[in-house]
């Protein structure tokens, strides 16, 4: 079966609200073209924005495998002597699932069942696809994208190029050469000795558990290293630093040429040895986050301090949008919003400037605030907003925060905050999504016992896993399976911190655990059967003001809010559920523009499922 026509038939068989998350990721720009044929854009990684940032550490594995396989097969079938054909990638013959599986060395057990799981939330979202026969479609693009992408230097131009003539004394003794001879025999001999692969290999049987494995993922798909075991010698050349790098792992690859820098902080295994240790054995497969390190926690103290922070936040952006319906903020034409408007808004929420940021992005994100040519004022809608109960009014918020495509309380180039909705960090949405997955990750009752404030109160965080408090460590290497785009933002842990001290702006954790709204935001994020905007957010926000001892704030009779309150949704259940359990009461759900564009989606996929 071809590739479109398999697909067609797997769109077919999705439920509904997945093909709508497929529709969600389209390019800007090409929906009106996908309407009238959506599956040469669903066939297409490239035009589905954010598609890989949503995966698992154990999902990236398997397409480097998928992306290894399909590059092998593709050299294969080339005939010897001519030029490569250039395909449109339309033809590209199917992946079998045991050779898929056999790449990453899943024969049986945990492991097995861990890539059989990833390989089907791979295809539920329509990144691989049956194709007939055990056989799977490639989405174009995934082999580009999961494939090597650098390889470092060769090992004869590290020697000769990159590292200081000192340091092939230093080498040449931890491989086993004569290092008393000539300079230019000590490289011939360091050549000879990792350029094959029998020698590499016998090397690696003697290496640290550790440093074989980091060696495996960084030749995997061609990684850079950052790491500080070398140091430059002044003279245009590297040399392995003399008291390590605190790695013991990374200093022993080092020591031995199968690392090498590649500029400052930076280094690759040569091209040689990456080669050989991908050919050696099954390509690296992370089955599962490591182990939850928890502690106590006291479930009353985390509500009433997520409650607390709830009310504070609404009653931020209910002062920042009458502020500024009040009076606009003027953009000026370098550097965004002017230091007036700054400091008027500074005095009037009574925050500092890192939460101004937050409580502005956010806003503008959830569509409260919209630009207007040079001004940022306040959206049509944002009086009915203001008008809402506390659940309604939140549940936009805390999905606009996890939408937000930087880090607001996080600068590095300044404190200056620029035009909302253009200050961007890559990976930054990723990261947040880490955040409350992992922190998901812990049973009721435990918590990390990681809070952002003393932290960022000790000044700058560290980015480096040895200095880190062994909760947080666990926190972000677990977040970093998650969402391994979490770590394309450069100084992970000090991005992390700054999201957690948000999360707690917001309520959606307190005493380093998930308060009830963001469990109920994790289940979003993880696509069970909570959806985005079905009612589930403002359940969990209800529930939370409910356990207090003054009367909760919201009795479900809704509030005088206008055309965007969708009250077609019950607490807990779909739009189609018509219980009459007295004790689930109807959810308004606040339909702003991010809102109002999944209905339109899942409406989209409805005529979709009708018209197939």
């Amino acid at each position: 079966m071809d590739r479109l026509t398999a697909l067609s038939e797997h769109l077919k068989s999705m439920p509904v609200d997945r093909v709508a998350d497929i529709l969600g990721e389209l390019v800007e720009g090409v929906e009106e073209d996908a309407r009238r044929d959506l599956l040469p854009y669903a066939a297409s990684a490239v035009a589905r924005t954010g598609v890989f940032d949503a995966l698992t550490a154990a999902q990236c594995d398997l397409l480097v495998a998928a992306a290894d396989v399909a590059a092998k097969a593709e050299a294969a079938s080339r005939r010897p002597g001519r030029r490569p054909r250039r395909t449109d990638g339309l033809s590209a013959p199917p992946l079998h699932r045991a050779e898929l599986l056999a790449r990453i060395g899943t024969w049986h057990g945990t492991a097995r069942h861990a890539a059989e799981a990833a390989l089907g939330e791979l295809e539920g979202r329509a990144l691989v696809w049956p194709a007939g026969d055990d056989h799977y479609h490639l989405a174009l693009g995934l082999v580009e994208a999961f494939g090597v992408h650098r390889w470092g230097p060769r090992v004869l131009s590290a020697f000769t190029e990159v590292l200081a003539a000192t340091e092939l004394h230093r080498v040449a003794l931890a491989l086993g050469a004569d290092p008393t001879r000539e300079p230019a025999a000590v490289r011939r001999a360091i050549v000879t000795r990792l350029t094959d692969p029998d020698r590499v290999r016998v090397l690696l049987d003697t290496a640290p558990e550790g440093a074989v494995t980091l060696l495996r993922q960084l030749a995997a798909r061609g990684r850079v290293l950052a790491t500080d075991c070398f140091e430059e010698d002044g003279r245009s050349r590297y040399r392995i630093r003399p008291e390590g790098s605190g790695d013991p792992d990374t200093d022993w690859l080092a020591e031995r040429g199968l690392l090498v820098p590649v500029g400052p902080a930076r280094a690759m295994p040569p091209r040689e040895v990456a080669a050989t240790v991908r050919e050696s054995g099954p390509l690296p497969f992370t089955p599962s986050p490591p182990e939850p390190v928890g502690l106590p926690t006291d479930a009353t103290a985390v509500v009433d301090q997520a409650r607390a922070a709830v009310r504070t936040a609404l009653d931020t952006v209910d002062r920042l949008v009458a502020e500024v319906a009040a009076r606009p903020l003027i953009l000026h034409r370098v550097g965004g919003i002017g230091a007036g408007d700054r400091a008027r808004l500074v005095r009037a929420l009574g925050v500092d400037d890192a939460e101004v940021r937050l409580w502005v992005e956010t806003a503008h994100e959830a569509g409260l605030l919209v630009r207007d040519g040079r001004r940022i004022t306040t959206a049509e809608w944002a009086p009915a907003w203001r008008r809402a109960d506390p659940p309604g009014r939140v549940a936009p918020l805390l999905e606009a925060w996890l939408r937000l495509p930087g880090v607001p309380t996080w600068n590095p180039d300044g404190p200056e905050t620029g035009v909302p909705g253009t200050q961007t960090l890559p990976g930054a949405t990723a990261l947040r999504s880490a955040l409350v997955l992992a922190l998901g990750a812990l049973p009721e009752g435990l918590g990390s016992g990681i809070t952002s404030g003393p932290l960022l109160a000790a000044g700058a965080v560290e980015d480096q896993e040895r200095n880190l408090p062994p909760g947080l460590f666990w926190l972000v290497r677990s977040a970093l399976w998650y969402r391994p785009a979490a770590g394309d933002s450069g100084a992970v842990v000090e991005a992390f911190v700054h999201s957690l001290c948000e999360a707690e702006l917001l309520g959606v954790a307190a005493q380093g655990a998930l308060s009830p709204v963001g469990r109920a935001l994790a289940g979003c994020v993880r696509g069970g059967g909570v959806r985005f905007g079905d009612g589930g957010l403002e359940e969990a926000a209800a529930s939370m003001f409910a356990d207090a001892d003054a009367p909760a704030p919201w009795d479900g009779s809704g509030a005088d809010t206008g055309d965007i309150v969708n009250t077609a949704h019950r607490c807990g259940a779909g739009a189609a559920d018509t219980s009459t359990d007295p004790v689930r009461r109807p959810c308004p759900v606040v339909e702003l523009p991010a809102r109002a564009r999944r209905r339109r989606l899942m409406d989209w996929a409805h005529s979709l499922a009708a018209d197939a």
